[in-house]
């Protein structure tokens, strides 16, 4: 029996793209081994990943500044406690991999390097582009080139590697000359059919993270310049607590915006499904954000749903492709009003039903087969 170890640092449970991974390998025939902050509750062994002992003290931050503008990056990539655990724990493993899944280029030099040990390939896949991944002061100061470094000494020692997105594939393989696909972040088929509703109202929803940088102030923003007929219920996962009280003052002056609590991973689609429009205005913040291409617009189709975004090129190729959503030509809260203000209902039941068609093509089959083709091509 071949294995595979999945490393990612994230709670897998909850990361749709990583969860496949790990749930495809198995139903292959692979047993499989996970390094995580939380278990995904599938795979046969699982190693945390989470800081053990308290947060660096003060000196220790100072130490890891001073190594990053020394260039020291190995130093500095090492000091964390969590990679020199996983690679003393794999490169000791009794069991041998055949194959290590590098979910992101953080965990890309510990992947290579239990894979060394191993004798094992190495898949990357790169949910981001790392050396551009915030646009802030600190990031660019500090860790900007160290990302740079990183990808440059690492990336053309892969056996394969995709990311999320085309804009995002181009940007790697231009800067650091390595040839990388396209792995879309595709949820489960549901067989469902869209809502036909003619009750005169047009139901949105956002579901996500409520993060800062998302600025999803915005969206409470545009129901003030949106006509009667639209209601916006936001679904949110409320990492940032102070954030979403602040969202949920904001929006409290409106009685056509609801919170409701998150559903499972699972559920989403079925969720979604009582909606109308799906809505996604993301800033351009940083590179990442202009050439995103989110789990959640693709939950949007699997939920039968019309989309409204800003105009993102990767969702703009998507919403052309399929004729299922609408988008501002500028990044700007009065022109997406005008813009969802113009529709009837008769638009928006036409792009519901291409959206069906959608869902038939853009699901998790695809990712399936993909995933299972490159790691064939790769052991065999």
């Amino acid at each position: 029996m071949k294995s595979a170890l999945v490393i990612s640092k994230s709670w897998l449970d909850r990361d749709p793209r990583v969860y496949k991974q790990i749930l495809f390998l198995k139903e292959a025939g692979f047993r499989v081994a996970t390094a995580g902050l939380g278990s995904s509750g599938i795979e046969e062994s699982f190693l945390s990943l989470e800081r053990d002992g308290p947060r660096r003290r003060n000196i220790e931050r100072l130490r890891s500044a001073v190594q990053l503008k020394l260039r020291r990056y190995e130093q500095y990539y090492w000091s964390e406690a969590w990679r020199q655990k996983a690679l003393h724990h794999f490169c000791n493993d009794s069991n041998h991999f055949d194959l290590v899944i590098a979910n992101d280029v953080p965990v890309l030099p510990l992947a290579l390097a239990i894979a060394e040990c191993q004798g094992a390939k190495v898949y990357l896949d790169a949910h981001e582009y790392e050396p551009l991944h915030y646009d802030s002061f600190l990031f660019n100061f500090f860790l900007r080139d160290y990302w740079r470094d990183i990808c440059g000494r690492y990336l053309s020692k892969v056996d394969h590697m995709t990311t999320v997105s085309q804009g995002i594939a181009n940007e790697y393989s231009r800067n650091f000359h390595v040839p990388c696909g396209v792995m879309m972040n595709l949820p489960f088929y549901e067989r469902i059919k869209p809502v036909d509703r003619r009750d005169g109202r047009i139901r949105m929803i956002h579901h996500g993270v409520a993060a800062k940088r998302r600025r999803m102030e915005n969206m409470i923003e545009l129901m003030g310049q949106l006509d009667s007929r639209f209601e916006l219920d936001l679904m949110l996962v409320e990492s940032d607590a102070n954030y979403a009280n602040r969202l949920r003052k904001i929006a409290g002056r409106n009685h056509r915006i609801r919170f409701r609590p998150p559903v499972s991973m699972q559920d989403i689609p079925l969720t979604l499904n009582e909606y109308d429009l799906g809505i996604f205005l993301l800033p351009t913040n940083s590179f990442n954000h202009r050439m995103v291409l989110p789990n959640k617009l693709f939950e949007y189709i699997q939920g039968r749903l019309a989309l409204a975004i800003w105009p993102s090129q990767e969702m703009v190729r998507i919403v052309d492709q399929y004729q299922n959503g609408v988008y501002s030509e500028e990044f700007d809260v009065r022109q997406i009003a005008r813009v969802l203000n113009s529709l009837t209902e008769q638009d928006i039941q036409r792009m519901k039903r291409n959206s069906h068609v959608a869902a038939k093509e853009l699901n998790a089959e695809q990712t399936r087969k993909q995933l299972l083709g490159i790691v064939d091509s790769l052991l065999n």
